[in-house]
């Protein structure tokens, strides 16, 4: 009887602890890796990001979340970066890939501002500058593709608010690093 409990009680604590490190939201490894006080996020298809030289937080599971990897916003404001991941995408390299994303801009009514090809720590990846003139919503979208998995990053705040939000979004834009 003795061993009896002696394993429910081990058992009991093993699976409290691997329950209490499950992924918080689709794509992520584990609340183990959303250490730093919610501003680093690991994920599961190996890359990170972290919102650590800003007072950005991680957005904790909403509705919004749950077709986006992840969400960080400042403590004030509507200004928001989305993380989203698509696996197993069909185009080959990031030019068809962007090309592909681009034809539904204006279908959105997305103004492409500016667009161009950039390097964020040694990877190529591709910006876009947009603005919806219906919305007075202004973006700056980073796509990057890896393994056949993209990552999109979205900065996004109202068009009056966008220059001062979008200078703590592009620190942590620059943070995106693929894991090896």
């Amino acid at each position: 009887m003795k061993i009896l409990l002696t394993m429910t009680s081990l058992w009991t604590t093993f699976l409290y602890t691997t329950l209490s490190l499950a992924a918080p939201a689709p794509g992520l490894i584990s609340a183990a890796h959303l250490q730093n006080d919610h501003q680093l996020i690991a994920s599961n298809i190996g890359f990170s990001i972290t919102a650590k030289d800003t007072n950005w937080k991680i957005v904790e599971d909403t509705e919004a979340t749950k077709n986006r990897h992840s969400q960080i916003k400042p403590p004030k404001g509507n200004a928001l970066l989305s993380i989203k991941i698509n696996k197993n995408i069909k185009q080959n390299n990031l030019k068809d890939y962007v090309k592909y994303w681009r034809n539904d801009y204006q279908r959105l009514g997305l103004e492409v501002l500016k667009a161009q090809p950039i390097k964020i720590n040694g990877n190529v990846s591709y910006m876009m500058d947009l603005y919806n003139s219906k919305s007075e919503i202004q973006l700056r979208q980073v796509m990057l593709l890896k393994n056949g998995n993209s990552v999109v990053l979205t900065c996004s705040d109202n068009k009056e608010a966008f220059k001062e939000s979008f200078k703590d979004c592009n620190k942590i834009l620059k943070t995106f690093t693929w894991l090896e």
